[in-house]
């Protein structure tokens, strides 16, 4: 039996409500049942949604405190139990949620290609952005099992000040342990 449309959107919030805790990280999954009045379901997780949902949570939350024209900077989420390691994951999860901010008209600084001669640092391509200007998107990430808690916040680089912050969790596969797995990072001594 195939639920009418109206029947489909509400089941649609009901388990995103369930699964985000928020209907503002709902947006994409209303979005792609109102053009297509079909519902899709995959077995496994679409990461690139609820990064998505994450960006689209965190915009509606500093609609009032962020302007469109400010910098936002994206920088890779460190592991929580080792803050001075990252990996391609912590690079991932921000590049996209960047990509979001981007596409809703944010100024977002987004490199288009890293120089492979600096792989081993992996805040590179972020060393040209000044300092002290914009807003941080960072967070940590805590791999527990079969899923992994992202913390995602959003700091004024000026003052340091944390505007606001959103906590989500996303299943593991092989390829996303994989992932995670630390960038060793070498440092030259004198």
């Amino acid at each position: 039996m195939i639920a009418k449309p109206h029947k489909k959107l509400a089941l649609l919030v009901a388990s995103c409500l369930a699964m985000a805790g928020s209907l503002g990280a709902c947006t994409a999954g209303v979005v792609l049942f109102q053009e297509t009045r079909e519902l899709i379901w995959v077995g496994d997780v679409n990461y690139r949604e609820k990064n998505y949902a994450a960006a689209d949570y965190l915009s509606s939350i500093t609609l009032d405190s962020i302007d469109k024209n400010t910098l936002i900077v994206p920088l890779p989420l460190m592991h929580a139990n080792n803050t001075g390691m990252t990996s391609t994951f912590g690079e991932y999860i921000t590049r996209e949620v960047g990509e979001r901010f981007a596409q809703l008209g944010y100024n977002v600084y987004l490199p288009i290609a890293r120089n492979p001669a600096h792989e081993t640092n992996p805040h590179y391509p972020l060393t040209t952005v000044p300092h002290n200007s914009g807003v941080a998107l960072d967070g940590t990430y805590k791999p527990d099992g079969n899923n992994v808690a992202v913390r995602l916040r959003m700091v004024n680089r000026i003052t340091g000040q944390i505007i606001t912050s959103y906590d989500y969790t996303l299943p593991v596969s092989g390829e996303v342990r994989d992932m995670m797995e630390d960038k060793p990072v070498a440092f030259k001594t004198r």
